[in-house]
């Protein structure tokens, strides 16, 4: 989708009647941005890393947004925005509740996260401590944001985010540096989709199946004692 295109007078008009506000609950690393550290066992952020072999897809030319931020432990980063992501937070946070999720310390994700919404768009925010570690992975418990799970999604890169919220979740591909990126476009089309549903687990069974593809991962942390929503 064109942003462009995108009327936003309609955007900005609040549903009347019909079911709540959908909540939206993004994931922060290689979902809206990606930091590049120099040293990547620092500050206590969660990046799964470049594939091996992926060769950067930004240039001097035609590179994306970026902004640099210092950490308490006198670390520093520099953020690559993935792009439309500004445009993408408005849009989202005037026509649903906005929230971020992540598997970043605070330390680490607060400066960052006041730097990318510097006017509070975001309704709230989670962080590492309000993920569930269970063997290597951090789990996002949507029950945080709200126990009925008719009205709320997941957007993230990485399907171990899902295996609580498998019927939930919207999956993205993780970003890096590519300046040609439009998954965050695809993303605010699939919400609009949503934004009247009842239920939104139907229809996102239908678009991605991730109950099904997810299935022996979900099985094993249900073997575990931990239950999706």
């Amino acid at each position: 989708m064109d942003e462009n295109m995108i009327n936003r007078t309609m955007l900005k008009m609040a549903p009347s009647g019909g079911p709540a506000r959908l909540k939206v609950v993004l994931d922060m690393d290689e979902c809206i941005i990606h930091s590049v550290f120099d040293d990547s066992s620092i500050a206590g952020h969660v990046s799964y890393g470049r594939p091996p072999n992926t060769p950067s897809t930004s240039s001097r030319t035609n590179s994306v947004e970026s902004f640099p931020i210092s950490l308490v432990d006198n670390s520093s980063c520099v953020v690559n925005k993935r792009p439309h992501v500004d445009w993408f937070l408005e849009q989202v946070a005037t026509r649903f509740d906005c929230y971020v999720m992540t598997a970043g310390t605070r330390e680490y994700a607060e400066p960052l996260l006041d730097e990318l919404d510097p006017y509070g768009l975001l309704k709230g925010r989670f962080y590492r401590d309000d993920c569930i570690f269970h063997e290597g992975h951090f789990l996002k418990d949507l029950t945080l944001v709200d126990s009925n799970p008719k009205r709320i999604v997941l957007v993230d890169n990485n399907p171990a985010s899902f295996v609580l919220c498998p019927a939930n979740g919207i999956p993205v591909p993780s970003f890096y540096d590519d300046p040609r990126d439009r998954a965050l476009q695809h993303t605010l089309d699939v919400l609009l989709k949503l934004e009247n549903a009842k239920d939104v687990r139907r229809p996102l069974r239908q678009m991605y199946g991730l109950e099904s593809k997810l299935a022996p991962m979900v099985q094993h942390f249900h073997s575990a004692g931990l239950r999706h929503l």
